[in-house]
């Protein structure tokens, strides 16, 4: 993005969070079966869903779904994604009876490990995005998870809260101490929830989206001109796509079905952000993708444990700040402001 500050890296240790070859087996086997249940309802797509571009090639086929490249933006997209009905699903606020639900429940709610992603997740991010904002104000973190996000901005002043359709998220996150209210954002309701936020934050939302151009729509459209906008994606291309190429089998983030329906290039989000009236000012592109590498080595051989296999994650924050670098990293935090 040409004008845009651009910071590099950040160190995140995931053997903190238990993130082994063990686990990713695990969180595979249960993401492709969910792909499997969901795959009867698909509903293809012909055109890129951000800039309507026909011309796109196959990069991938994970647990049966193609997910192809756009020619014209470099936009990473999902041509068979389920029913819009289908993906709701993963997201009820009542779950308590269905097996289509997301498997990330499994991730996130972990109250041994929330001190951890508060410290080593969230609250750079929280930072980096209030340094850049400027002033105080009212934080809305839309899809708020457990509410990492909210606390870490709340303990920097701010008035947070969270907006999450989870009702097993919210409860968690409320236990832990967040603000959260249980709903789910839509084109009637955005106004009276976001209207008067100085900062609205969408981390790791607009890939589940079916229609980016539209949620984000709802959402900037009541803002105040000057309100800041942050959203963070995966993006392409990176080396967890690599990754994700050369082990489908283990696919357990960056590009999975049926949770993430985009991959985004930055042309691809700028386009986004623009078209939705925000230009963007700052980006941070950071990732995990030597430890993705590393980590299906180790589920795929079974090396958990390995020494060869420890020495090499030691190594991983040197080797991960060269792929940030070099702009292969598979994640991007951009803010924007409202014009």
């Amino acid at each position: 993005m040409v004008g845009v500050e651009r910071v590099y890296g950040k160190e995140t240790d995931m053997r903190a969070m238990r993130r082994t070859g063990a686990w990713k087996r695990d969180i595979a086997g249960r993401q492709q079966e969910l792909a499997r249940r969901l795959r009867p309802s698909i509903e293809p797509l012909a055109a890129c869903p951000i800039c309507g571009s026909e011309k796109h090639d196959l990069l991938v086929v994970i647990f049966e779904y193609p997910f192809r490249t756009c020619v014209a933006c470099g936009h990473v997209f999902n041509a068979e994604p389920p029913a819009p009905s289908a993906l709701a699903s993963l997201y009820a606020a009542d779950k308590s009876g269905a097996d289509a639900t997301a498997v990330q429940d499994r991730i996130y709610i972990q109250p041994d490990l929330f001190k951890a992603r508060m410290e080593t997740i969230a609250a750079p991010k929280a930072a980096f995005i209030s340094e850049r904002a400027g002033g105080k104000g009212l934080w809305v973190d839309v899809g708020a998870g457990v509410g990492d996000l909210v606390l870490s901005a709340a303990a920097l002043g701010w008035d947070a809260v969270g907006l999450e359709s989870d009702a097993r998220e919210v409860a968690f996150a409320r236990g832990m101490g967040a603000r959260m209210e249980e709903m789910q954002l839509d084109r009637d309701n955005a106004a009276i929830h976001v209207g008067n936020a100085r900062v609205v934050t969408l981390l790791n939302v607009l890939e589940h989206v079916r229609d980016p151009r539209a949620f984000l729509g709802w959402i900037v459209s009541p803002l105040a001109k000057g309100s800041v906008v942050a959203v963070e994606v995966p993006r392409h291309p990176s080396w967890s796509a690599l990754g994700n190429v050369a082990f489908p089998h283990l696919a357990a983030r960056h590009i999975y079905p049926p949770d993430h329906l985009h991959v985004f290039s930055e042309a691809s989000l700028e386009r986004l952000l623009r078209g939705c009236g925000l230009a963007p000012f700052s980006m941070w592109l950071f990732g995990q993708d030597i430890h993705e590498i590393l980590s299906s080595i180790a589920a795929e051989r079974g090396m958990d444990g390995h020494p060869l296999l420890d020495a090499a994650y030691a190594a991983v924050p040197e080797l991960q700040r060269v792929i940030d670098s070099q702009d292969l990293s598979d994640t991007m935090l951009v803010l924007a402001r409202k014009d």
